[in-house]
C-alpha cells in the first residue's frame, strides 16, 4: 500500500471479512486491514497522579512539532477529526484541553523522534478507565494544519 499516512513507514493492507461490518459494495465484499509499525509508546498501565514518559518515532517528520492528545474515550468510528485526519478519540474534556491549550508538546528531532511527559491527573474516577492518546504532528509553516497523527497509545488508570 505505500506510506499510507506520511509517517515514513510502508504500510501493508490485507483483504480481511468483517463479519459485523455491512459489505460496502458487491464488487468489493471485504474490507482491509491495514497493518503498520507503532509510532506512538507509552505505558501500558499508570496511577493517579503518576508522571509518565511517552516517546514518538516519526521518520518523515524530522524537527516538525509535535502535541499529545489525550481522552477518556475510544470511538472506532474514527472519533474527532482533525482536518481530513481520524483520530480515534472521543472529544471530552481532556481531549479538549490536550488540544487547545497543548501542554504536552515539543518537537521532533532531526531523524523524526522525540519524548513528551506527560502526568495523569489525580481524579479518583479515572481508576480502572482508559486514556487514550495520539500525538497529533503539525506541518512546518502552517499553523496548526496535522501532518500526520501517531498511532493509538492507550494506559489503564490502575489503583
Amino acid at each position: 500500500m505505500g506510506d499510507i499516512d506520511r509517517d515514513g513507514i510502508k504500510e501493508f493492507g490485507l483483504p480481511a471479512t468483517m463479519p459485523d461490518s455491512p459489505v460496502i459494495s458487491e464488487l468489493v465484499p471485504f474490507r482491509y486491514a491495514i497493518l503498520a509499525l507503532k509510532t506512538w509508546f507509552v505505558a501500558e498501565e499508570a496511577h493517579l497522579g503518576e508522571a509518565l514518559i511517552g516517546s514518538i518515532s516519526i521518520p518523515s517528520a524530522p524537527n516538525h512539532r509535535f502535541n499529545l492528545l489525550l481522552s477518556t474515550g475510544f470511538d472506532r468510528d474514527g472519533g474527532e477529526r482533525l482536518g481530513a485526519w481520524k483520530t480515534h478519540l472521543v472529544a471530552d474534556a481532556l481531549f479538549t484541553n490536550t488540544l487547545t491549550q497543548q501542554p504536552y508538546s515539543g518537537r521532533l528531532d532531526a531523524h523524526g523522534q522525540g519524548t513528551v511527559g506527560f502526568s495523569i491527573p489525580n481524579h479518583p474516577n479515572l481508576i480502572g478507565q482508559t486514556i487514550s492518546s495520539k500525538v497529533q504532528i503539525l506541518k512546518p509553516g502552517a499553523g496548526q494544519e496535522v501532518w500526520t497523527l501517531s498511532t493509538l497509545g492507550q494506559t489503564r488508570i490502575v489503583p
